[in-house]
């Protein structure tokens, strides 16, 4: 399985230089619509599948508006803190159903900004943790199928097992924590 682990390793490496949107990146002034989706492309299209993908467009925006899991702009102006949570709505959101978010999230009305802010800051810390230590032994599975396309399938089955595993927790966590908390409120 040597070719194998050369390229999956080449892939670990690649998704690990995915930049880490910090704080300091984020503008201090408050952006237009318009402004706050171009931000978004340019910071997080290496994120993207696909080229032809969109980080976020007006209408998500609008529809997480509407959603409560951003408030409403000021004077059709985004704040920082809109930024931020436009960000962690987008790395949620591939595993998370926007109801998941909406009470994730929304927990974080009840903060001030600077509590926001560290918070996230605490989130980029937890990604870059996650990817620079990630177990490199998850793909020495010890298969003995002597064939690296099968490898490769195991691989991926036991990734996506892993992230149904990981998955499963994260909803308990909102089902049997957050969400009865937010309903005492």
């Amino acid at each position: 399985m040597q070719c194998t682990e050369n390229m999956l390793n080449n892939i670990m490496n690649d998704i690990a230089k995915n930049p880490k949107v910090s704080l300091e990146q984020i503008p201090n002034i408050d952006l237009y619509m318009d402004q706050v989706t171009t931000f978004s492309e340019e910071v997080l299209s290496s994120y993207k599948r696909n080229e032809n993908d969109k980080i976020l467009t007006k209408t998500m925006i609008n529809n997480y508006t509407k959603d409560k899991i951003l408030p409403p702009p000021i004077k059709k102006k985004y704040t920082k803190r809109h930024i931020i949570l436009l960000i962690l709505t987008y790395h949620l959101k591939s595993i998370l159903p926007i109801q998941d978010i909406k009470i994730l999230l929304g927990q974080l009305c009840n903060y001030d900004d600077k509590t926001v802010e560290a918070l996230y800051t605490a989130f980029l810390e937890m990604q870059s943790s996650t990817q620079s230590s990630f177990d490199k032994t998850l793909f020495q599975l010890d298969s003995k199928l002597n064939n690296d396309e099968l490898e490769l399938i195991l691989v991926v089955l036991n990734l996506v097992l892993q992230a149904n595993y990981r998955k499963q927790i994260a909803e308990k966590i909102i089902d049997t924590v957050i969400r009865p908390t937010k309903n005492k409120e």
